[in-house]
Formats: structure tokens, C-alpha cells, sequence
């Protein structure tokens, strides 16, 4: 089986700076690839990480994304500018789109739509 996991615009993967959904599907994919899924896990590019990398039999491929911005509206663009490139590159041969970014649900295409599994991790503040 072929797991690709996406996540958001925001935050680095491997985690550095909080991000408790993205150190989850981090774990997750290691254990998915440690019984016999490919596994790819696409995230934000940061820093001196490498555009692509293996990391405990994960690929993980980094595209380009953004600090967070105060405004909801900078965000939801911003998400969405992410979510059109990220289109691009998901794995032509994914059973399974995993995501927790608002706008890929709605853009992915058809065939990766009906197997996504959309982790949406939204809690309000506080809790």
C-alpha cells in the first residue's frame, strides 16, 4: 500500500517548532513504512532541510510554504497557494491521501478525493 501523508503550509516536518499533528503523522509514518507501506510525507520546506530525504523508510518531499500569519483570510490564501502546489507532486500511485490542510479535500483530484482520509485536528484554543 502507497500512505502519503500531507500536511500543512505552516509547520516544518520533522517537527522544530511545536506542531503536535505533524510530530503524529511523522511517528505514523514510520510505523506504516515499518510494516511494508511506502510511505510519503509531504510537508513545508524550512531551513537547511533537504528538499527530499529519507527518514526511517519515509520519503518525505518539501515544498515551499509560510510563516503563519495573524490574519484567518492570510491564512486560508495562503493554505491555498500551498495546497495548488502540493497538487503537483502527491504520488501518482497513492491509495491513501492523508491531510489536515483545509483547501486539499475540496482540490485534489477526484481519484485521490475518494481516498483521503482528511485529519482535521482542529481543537478550540484552549482545550
Amino acid at each position: 500500500m502507497v500512505v502519503t501523508i500531507v500536511q500543512g503550509a505552516f509547520l516544518p516536518v520533522p517537527a522544530l517548532m511545536g506542531g503536535a499533528v505533524e510530530k503524529m503523522w511523522f511517528k505514523l509514518g514510520q510505523e506504516f513504512a515499518a510494516k511494508g507501506c511506502t510511505v510519503f510525507h509531504i510537508s513545508r520546506k524550512f531551513q537547511d532541510f533537504p528538499d527530499e530525504e529519507i527518514i526511517n523508510g519515509v520519503q518525505h518531499i518539501r515544498i515551499p510554504g509560510f510563516d503563519t500569519p495573524k490574519s484567518l483570510l492570510h491564512l486560508k490564501i495562503y493554505d491555498l497557494i500551498y495546497t495548488l502546489r502540493l497538487r503537483k507532486i502527491v504520488p501518482e500511485e497513492s491509495d491513501i491521501v492523508v491531510t489536515n490542510t483545509f483547501w486539499a479535500p475540496v482540490l485534489l483530484p477526484p481519484k485521490w478525493i475518494r481516498r483521503s482520509y482528511v485529519d482535521v485536528q482542529r481543537m478550540p484554543k484552549g482545550q
